[in-house]
């Protein structure tokens, strides 16, 4: 999988969850303009109203890891 080529305006984001949580964090991805995109549906949908030459929902990751990019964004979870 090749991801989304963040120098291209595109953040990802990893809002951590709080120890316990059955889940890790939640995805996040922002584009150059517009709304934070929180699903494959929403991703898909943007996708098909702003085509980007090159891009695709296979772009795309929602697995709440950190992939290690260095425009990932990795935010703590609130105390």
């Amino acid at each position: 999988m090749t991801y989304v080529d963040y120098f291209s305006g595109w953040t990802r984001i990893l809002a951590k969850r709080r120890p316990g949580n059955k889940k890790y964090g939640d995805i996040y991805y922002a584009p150059p303009k517009g709304k934070r995109l929180r699903s494959m549906t929403e991703t898909a949908k943007f996708l098909a109203a702003f085509p980007s030459e090159g891009l695709s929902i296979d772009n795309f990751s929602y697995t709440d890891m950190a992939l290690g990019h260095p425009m990932e964004t990795i935010t703590e979870p609130k105390s």
